[in-house]
C-alpha cells in the first residue's frame, strides 16, 4: 500500500512538471538516479529469491516499455527557443502526461498478467526502474528535436 502511494505521488509531480514551461535541462540526473535505484532495489531482489530468470525478463520488458513510452512521450512536447534568453525551452501538453500514465499502466498491467506471483512492491521498484528509463528516453527525443 505504502509502494503504491510513493508511485501516485510520484506520477502525480512528474505530470505536474511536464506540463509547466521551462528551460530544457540535459545536465539533470535524475533519469539516471531512478534508473540505478531501480536496478539496484531489483538485483536485491533477485538475489534474495535466487536468482530468478523470471524477474530478470521482468526487468528487461520495464526498461522496454519505459524506452518505448518515453520515445512517444518525447514527441508530444512542445521545444522551442527562448529568443530573450537564447535558451531552449519545453512543455508537455495533456497529452504527454496521458502518454506518461499509460505507460505506467502498461507496466503495471505486464506485471499483474505476467508476473503475478512476485513479492509485495516489487511493481513499485519496477515502476521506479520504468519512470527512470522514460525520463531518459525522453532526453533523446528532446536531444533530436534540438539537433
Amino acid at each position: 500500500m505504502f509502494g503504491i502511494a510513493i508511485v501516485l505521488l510520484m506520477i502525480l509531480l512528474i505530470s505536474r512538471i511536464m506540463l509547466k514551461e521551462k528551460e530544457i535541462d540535459f545536465k539533470s540526473k535524475s533519469p539516471l538516479i531512478l534508473i540505478i535505484i531501480g536496478l539496484l532495489l531489483t538485483i536485491v531482489i533477485i538475489h534474495a529469491y535466487h536468482e530468478n530468470m523470471t524477474m530478470y525478463l521482468y526487468m528487461i520488458a520495464t526498461c522496454i516499455t519505459g524506452l518505448v513510452f518515453g520515445l512517444i512521450r518525447g514527441t508530444t512536447i512542445k521545444v522551442w527557443l527562448n529568443p530573450t534568453s537564447n535558451k531552449w525551452m519545453k512543455k508537455g501538453t495533456i497529452i504527454t502526461v496521458i502518454i506518461f500514465i499509460i505507460g505506467i499502466a502498461v507496466n503495471v498491467g505486464i506485471e499483474k498478467l505476467l508476473f503475478p506471483d512476485f513479492v509485495s512492491g516489487l511493481n513499485s521498484i519496477m515502476t521506479t526502474l520504468h519512470i527512470g528509463v522514460t525520463l531518459y528516453a525522453v532526453k533523446i527525443m528532446l536531444k533530436r528535436k534540438i539537433a
